[in-house]
């Protein structure tokens, strides 16, 4: 990558049907976006986006959990411009989607990956999140031996977040997650995912 290359955040605010399906009158709304911005002016933003809903409507705020390339996302729009395949009425959300392609990532060397641990029925969440935790971090050491030259092997860094419905898990390495994904059905690997960051529901009292 260029040194002048810029690392961007992809942004996406959205209000869904699965989470507001008991409103009258309600409508879907997604603002998606690339920013260079702080988390905490980002949630400005955000408090602006759940204020043009409906009372009692939920909007959840998402940020891609790897960064994005300036320079491979300008040269996405570039090729995106000459084969016509832009609605300039929806530039915005065109280059997000470009940005969240895999090959615009900014560096694929250091990607995370993210977990989307769902409830399991009749089981605690948090005893859950634990046992799943710590086969996680047993199914990386699996493939991951330490070899003959080396004092210690190398570490993963693993990091939890509470979401609307869960729990979200990153993780800073890839690694074979097949078998552990067939002890685990509750468990959805989404690789280079967005992170629900934040929810809200709008109330007017």
């Amino acid at each position: 990558m260029a040194q002048s290359d810029m690392q961007l955040k992809v942004v996406v605010f959205t209000s869904r049907n699965k989470d507001n399906k008991h409103l009258d009158y309600f409508k879907e709304r997604t603002k998606s976006f690339v920013t260079r911005k702080s988390v905490t002016d980002l949630k400005k933003t955000f408090i602006s986006f759940v204020k043009e809903g409906i009372s009692g409507e939920m909007s959840r705020f998402y940020i891609s959990i790897n960064d994005r390339s300036n320079e491979r996302t300008l040269k996405a729009l570039q090729h995106a411009l000459i084969d016509g395949n832009v609605d300039a009425s929806k530039l915005t959300a065109k280059v997000a989607a470009l940005a969240s392609l895999k090959e615009n990532m900014y560096d694929r060397s250091s990607e995370k990956w993210l977990f989307d641990f769902d409830p399991i029925e009749g089981t605690d969440l948090e005893e859950s999140l634990q046992e799943f935790l710590h086969d996680l971090e047993e199914a990386y050491y699996a493939g991951h031996p330490k070899q003959h030259n080396q004092t210690r092997r190398e570490s993963i860094e693993i990091e939890s977040f509470k979401t609307p419905n869960g729990y979200a898990v990153i993780v800073d390495k890839r690694f074979y997650v097949n078998d552990l994904l067939s002890k685990w059905t509750n468990v959805e690997c989404k690789k280079d995912g967005l992170l629900c960051f934040d929810w809200s529901i709008k109330n007017d009292n």
